[in-house]
């Protein structure tokens, strides 16, 4: 009879599950009710039957469908494509098992939070559920993952998302069916490429979702949306700056899933707001509001009335802005970094309504969150940003003060071309003296352009 496990996959697993508990491996062995020796042939990729696998697991405190749905199609993934894993690290197995699980950290708790509550619903339902489909679940839960963090963490929503795909191209069942699962994947890392700059390799990402995505048109094991593959294409295509042939394609996800409007209808206002049309922008955010379930999706919400604040500052109407600032505070208390864009928002504020100092003092904390977490994009706009008011006041000290500390920050992170170009040409212009408020907000408009916000 076939082992349950890929003997080198093995290898991986049961060290993993001997320090996700930190056991020792006599430890191990004592809660898995096995003999010392045993777990250690096991550990060298000795043949191993299907009830040590299972018992292994068990002392684990693990559900079997957790460690089938979740942790052996990334250990296959990460040993095959060494997504996470060098050469060295798999000689050394127990650091591969750490670094396995702070890598999915947040998928694993996504996925135990899943798995588990599908558990204790209906436990009869989930023990026939096929291994096919827990596949698939967890493909969906690091492809989300990816898209949560791509805005913070821009690498790391691309390995997700790598990782994401390597699991869909070796998940189990009909072949021809996977093809949809694939397209799926390459939708969100068409995403994250976006956002990380690499707007060929995106374009090349969608091109490939669509091709997959009408292979198969028969049923799945899970649902999969459609609509999110015209909607992540138009946010390319706004990235690119081609905003009539977005508008088309957010109208093609509407028609595709109007149960999904609000979500839909607010990235259309970020495409007309981006193209310029606040006011269109503020109407579509309306239609949007109206769309939206607050209660099940609280941060959408929260995103919605900061995109109408945008927009106000956009039509210059600040004080109207100022009025609604409060109520944007409070939808973003508790998660750090929204607190930190909403403090940027209210410097715009600030600095429209003519109170500089206040609004100096807040960009300048908002740059240096942003570089503290590594976000150099934003970190840039808001330094840049900084740049304006510091220049036109006359205080070219600061803006000194401010290139020099922005160049080799820069120079050392991985940044997009068009980003660092800016940048540079900013740093050398002050170098020279020849800095201006104007250079400072033609540079802005260049970034903001090229990173598609």
């Amino acid at each position: 009879m076939k082992d349950p496990v890929d003997p080198e996959d093995q290898k991986v697993l049961v060290q993993f599950l001997r320090i996700l508990r930190g056991l020792s491996q006599e430890e191990q062995a004592a809660r898995a009710g096995l003999d010392p020796s045993s777990v250690r042939r096991y550990k060298k990729g000795k043949s191993m039957p299907r009830k040590g696998y299972e018992q292994l697991v068990a002392g684990a405190d693990l559900p079997i469908e957790l460690v089938e749905a979740c942790h052996l199609p990334a250990i296959q993934a990460g040993r095959a494509a060494s997504l996470h894993f060098s050469s060295d690290l798999f000689a050394d197995l127990e650091s591969a098992a750490v670094v396995l699980d702070r890598t999915l950290s947040g998928a694993h708790r996504a996925a135990i939070a899943a798995l588990l509550a599908e558990l204790e619903r209906d436990e009869a339902a989930a023990a026939e559920s096929s291994w096919e489909a827990k596949t698939w679940r967890f493909v969906e839960l690091l492809c989300h993952e990816s898209e949560a963090v791509a805005a913070a963490e821009t690498g790391r929503a691309l390995k997700l998302a790598e990782l994401a795909l390597r699991v869909a191209e070796r998940a189990p069942g009909k072949g021809a069916r996977r093809s949809k699962l694939e397209a799926n994947v390459w939708i969100f890392l068409g995403n994250a490429r976006r956002v990380n700059g690499e707007l060929p390799t995106a374009e090349a990402a969608f091109t490939r979702a669509r091709e997959l995505w009408a292979a198969w048109t028969g049923p799945t094991p899970i649902p999969l949306a459609a609509w999110r593959l015209p909607d992540g294409q138009a946010s390319l295509r706004r990235h690119q700056g081609r905003f009539a042939e977005a508008l088309v394609l957010h109208g093609e996800a509407l028609a595709a899933s109007p149960e999904a409007a609000g979500r839909i209808l607010l990235n259309t206002a970020f495409t007309l707001e981006q193209q310029g049309e606040p006011e269109r922008a503020l109407a579509t955010l309306h239609e949007a509001e109206l769309r939206i379930d607050a209660a099940r999706e609280p941060r959408l919400l929260c995103v919605l009335h900061f995109n109408r604040l945008v927009n106000l500052c956009n039509l210059r109407r600040y004080a109207e802005a100022a009025e609604l600032l409060p109520a944007v505070q409070a939808m973003a208390l508790g998660r750090p970094l929204d607190e930190v864009r909403v403090r940027w928002l209210g410097a715009k504020i600030d600095a429209g309504l003519g109170r500089r100092t206040e609004a100096a003092a807040a960009l300048d904390q908002v740059r240096r969150e942003f570089l503290d977490r590594r976000i150099a994009f934003d970190a840039a706009v808001a330094s840049l940003e900084l740049a304006v008011l510091y220049l036109e006041d006359g205080r070219s000290a600061e803006v000194k003060t401010l290139a020099a500390e922005l160049a080799p920050i820069f120079a050392a992170q991985n940044v997009a071309r068009e980003t660092l170009a800016s940048v540079k040409l900013f740093c050398e212009a002050v170098r020279q003296e020849t800095a201006t408020a104007e250079l400072a907000r033609r540079c802005l408009k260049e970034m903001r352009r090229a990173g598609g916000r």
